[in-house]
């Protein structure tokens, strides 16, 4: 596939034909995509610039588990429970929340200003779950913490992975203690900010700055050690949020695509990063996704959610209304001819 001058050649998967259909167009107006439609939420809460999402599985009571979303102009973090739609509770204490990630019990966020004189310190804080209290926080030697994801390593320690937009850079810590182990320069340019870890085959996904001309996604080795990069005649705008979908030791890395109109979400093989498709979002009302920044998925079937969910950022940063939509796993695959792996296992036919 090549991509110039706003050309894109697309190759879509369509639910209704069980082959693939080849689409070329210079406008990018024109281009169709399948579309994964009603969204079964629109969280909407106090905070105002919403940006990221985060799960956390409740392994007691299923039916509890939680979504985190952080709200960049309001200082805090709200929670909202996954099964229901319903709003639990914001977190406060934060200067300019800014993406989030959840290991166990743990919720790890960072915070662009955590100098303001509302928030509490430190540049990544951690917050247990589910009481929320402030167990710790690190990362001072960042300047403008941005993307975080964790990466567990066979022997069971976890090392915290963050992107430094001031620099383009990556810093990496020990979980348990906060302490920094090494940092690496991803020469990635201005603007940095969403990171993915892949525990399973030891790859940290990169996306390029904001402000690079060239677009796409590095793939790093756990000590920074560049592998490839790939994606870049794929996407149109900025790509932001990553999640993977995982099938065994396949399964897919869903990434967006950020249009301020129609937010273009990219379906790529999680091994081999070939890209198989792209699909839009769409509530009940007829209104499109758009913007969208952060993303997450949790593969662990919830009611309502059997194979899992999908949780997209909507009217990112000045687009309003701001809000995270959630949507079925099942109504991805549907459309776009896709597994479905509860728990991370592909399901029985």
């Amino acid at each position: 596939m090549q991509a110039f001058q706003g050309c894109r050649v697309l190759i879509g998967l369509v639910v209704t034909v069980t082959a693939m259909v080849l689409v070329s167009s210079c406008d990018a107006t024109s281009l169709q995509y399948p579309t994964v439609a009603p969204t079964v939420f629109e969280l909407d809460g106090p905070g105002n610039n919403v940006d990221d999402p985060c799960f956390w599985f409740d392994q007691e009571n299923p039916a509890g588990s939680l979504v985190f979303v952080t709200t960049k102009d309001s200082g805090l973090v709200e929670v909202f429970n996954i099964a229901t739609g319903e709003f639990v509770t914001s977190i406060k204490g934060f200067g300019r929340a800014n993406n989030c990630a959840v290991a166990g019990n743990l919720l790890l966020t960072t915070d662009l200003k955590s100098d303001l004189a509302e928030a509490q310190p430190g540049k990544v804080k951690v917050h247990r779950i589910p009481g929320f209290d402030l167990v710790r926080s690190f990362a001072e030697d960042t300047e403008a913490p941005h993307g975080i994801d964790i990466l567990t390593l066979p022997d069971g320690k976890q090392r915290v992975y963050v992107t430094d937009e001031s620099d383009a850079s990556v810093h990496v810590y020990d979980l348990a203690s906060g302490i920094l182990l090494r940092t690496f320069s991803t020469g990635f340019g201005d603007g940095i900010e969403p990171i993915l870890v892949d525990d399973f085959h030891n790859r940290v996904f990169v996306a390029r700055g904001e402000d690079e001309d060239r677009r796409g996604i590095g793939v790093f080795g756990p000590d920074g050690t560049l592998l490839r990069e790939f994606g870049a005649e794929i996407f149109a705008n900025d790509a932001e949020g990553m999640a993977i979908y995982a099938c065994g030791d396949g399964g897919y890395l869903i990434v967006a695509d950020q249009n301020k109109t129609k937010a273009e979400f990219e379906i790529f093989e999680r091994v081999s990063l070939e890209h198989l498709g792209t699909f839009w979002i769409q509530n009940g009302d007829g209104e499109f996704t758009d913007a969208t920044d952060g993303i997450d998925i949790l593969q662990a079937p919830l009611p309502g959610f059997p194979s899992g969910v999908l949780a997209v950022c909507d009217g990112c940063g000045a687009n309003l209304p701001d809000e995270m939509d959630l949507v079925s796993w099942d109504r991805v695959a549907s459309t776009m001819g896709l597994k479905r792996c509860p728990d991370g296992v592909a399901a029985a036919d």
